[in-house]
């Protein structure tokens, strides 16, 4: 529905995105555009317009890179209680400048030894050049994760062993009534 609807472009959130499918309106109409209306699905949800960093919420929670130092499993409990979630991952370039990018985070992986090992997460770019006409894959990657000074690496995304870390997430509650995958 959002490639049917949105010009593909490397700015964009998830909460601009959910808030656009929510309530019909593009809240920041910059980076990538609305090409054909669509969205409002369900106008009468209150979307947050203020910050929210915030694990105890009801239909949203966002986990900013503070919050991630100070509680490293917050984002696998967003997982635990049923969210969908969209995690930010940036890969620093130097003189303070860093890729960024948004993938799908569907699951994680434990150990004995570790309690959030490693992530499930598909990404909309993958196989973005296959030759037209044909569908791209739709592929679920697994990569390990390790908490160091403070963030989460992820090895070898995009074949870069530890160079990308999680910065932040973006996780929407279920609908009321729905059903929440176990």
């Amino acid at each position: 529905y959002f490639q049917d609807h949105w010009t593909d472009h490397r700015h964009g959130s998830p909460r601009r995105s959910w808030y656009w499918w929510l309530t019909g309106v593009d809240p920041q109409p910059e980076g990538a555009q609305v090409k054909v209306p669509g969205g409002g699905f369900w106008k009468q949800v209150g979307f947050p317009s203020h910050r929210w960093e915030n694990r105890q919420g009801d239909l949203f929670r966002g986990i900013g890179s503070k919050m991630i130092e100070r509680e490293p499993m917050a984002l696998r409990d967003v997982l635990r209680d049923g969210y969908g979630v969209a995690i930010q991952i940036v890969k620093p370039l130097g003189n303070g400048t860093r890729n960024s990018h948004v993938i799908t985070l569907w699951g994680y992986r434990a150990t004995t030894q570790e309690p959030f090992a490693g992530i499930f997460v598909t990404d909309s770019d993958d196989d973005k050049r296959v030759a037209q006409g044909l569908q791209p894959e739709n592929r679920l990657a697994y990569y390990p994760v390790s908490f160091r000074e403070g963030k989460w690496w992820l090895a070898n995304y995009r074949n870069e062993p530890w160079r990308w870390h999680l910065v932040a997430a973006y996780a929407l509650a279920p609908r009321a009534g729905g059903t929440r995958a176990k």
